[in-house]
């Protein structure tokens, strides 16, 4: 690629690429012992396509050894596909006359050749991304939602998740750590309440969502994110053609850090937004 304005220096040479080929299957099998039932269990493989490495200049390896200096990556021109298998058992259930509806699951991943992204410092500043360990994440996972009356309907939802490294990887972890951003708890909870008002149909409604603890980079280093619950509020009411709603996202006002940076090594991070209060008008055509 030539530049047509005079600037000198760009001049791109794509010169290596990637290529795999294989085959993932899967089997699902379900039964439906009643109308109201569904059970269901399934196996399947997975895999992304791996990918190529910027050309690391002879700054990122002094002493010639081809390990990225300041980590333990080896340089290589690119990295393999990661893949993955699958496990899961589930129920999908409507009881009390079609009332109350629950989803359930219990899963097992095991991942294998992580992709890792790794990054040198002073005088190289590049990285390259590696496959590097084995990791297994299991959980349970439940979804409710239940009508308790015309009016008021109600949903709660929870995820417990165990992720954590099962082979020791330079420059990852050792067996045991946790996966980076797998909070072990997550709930959720929601309230909504639909009436008349004035014979226009109108709605408050409420959530609730905890998110766990949980580190943004390997082998549970750095700034501890996560650990906050974050309450919203709303109501509402249509106007004939008019629909007006209020809202109060993190109504608590709620402080706390919702990622923290893997590559800028100064702790920075971000945080939950503040309360906010803000009004939408809709019209329809």
């Amino acid at each position: 690629i030539t530049n047509q304005d005079g600037l000198r220096g760009l001049l791109v040479n794509v010169i290596e690429k990637t290529d795999e080929q294989g085959t993932s299957l899967k089997v699902y099998l379900s039964y439906t012992p009643t109308d109201g039932a569904l059970y269901y269990a399934q196996w399947a493989e997975g895999f992304r396509l791996g990918n190529v490495n910027l050309k690391m200049p002879a700054s990122c390896d002094v002493d010639g050894n081809g390990i990225l200096d300041g980590t333990d990556a080896p340089i290589k021109d690119g990295f393999d596909s990661d893949t993955t298998e699958n496990f899961e058992l589930g129920a999908k259930l409507t009881l009390l006359d079609n009332r109350l509806q629950v989803n359930t699951a219990l899963y097992q991943v095991n991942w294998d050749g992580l992709p890792i992204f790794v990054f040198s410092g002073s005088p190289c500043f590049r990285g390259l991304t590696v496959n590097a360990g084995e990791a297994r994440s299991r959980g349970f996972e439940i979804e409710t939602n239940y009508q308790v009356t015309e009016s008021l309907r109600i949903n709660l939802g929870g995820a417990y998740t165990n992720a954590e490294l099962t082979q020791d990887a330079a420059g990852v972890g050792v067996s045991g750590d946790r996966l980076t951003s797998s909070p072990e708890y997550n709930v959720n909870f929601g309230l909504l309440y639909e009436f008349d008002l004035g014979g226009n149909p109108s709605y408050v409604s409420g959530d609730y969502a905890y998110v766990g603890e949980f580190f943004n980079r390997v082998g549970e280093t750095g700034v501890e994110t996560g650990d906050y619950g974050q309450l919203n509020m709303s109501a509402g009411v249509a106007l004939n053609s008019f629909n007006v709603e209020f809202y109060v996202h993190n109504l608590t006002d709620e402080n706390a850090l919702t990622y923290a940076d893997t590559v800028i090594r100064d702790d920075r991070a971000y945080r939950l937004r503040p309360r906010t209060i803000g009004l939408n008008v809709g019209y329809q055509f």
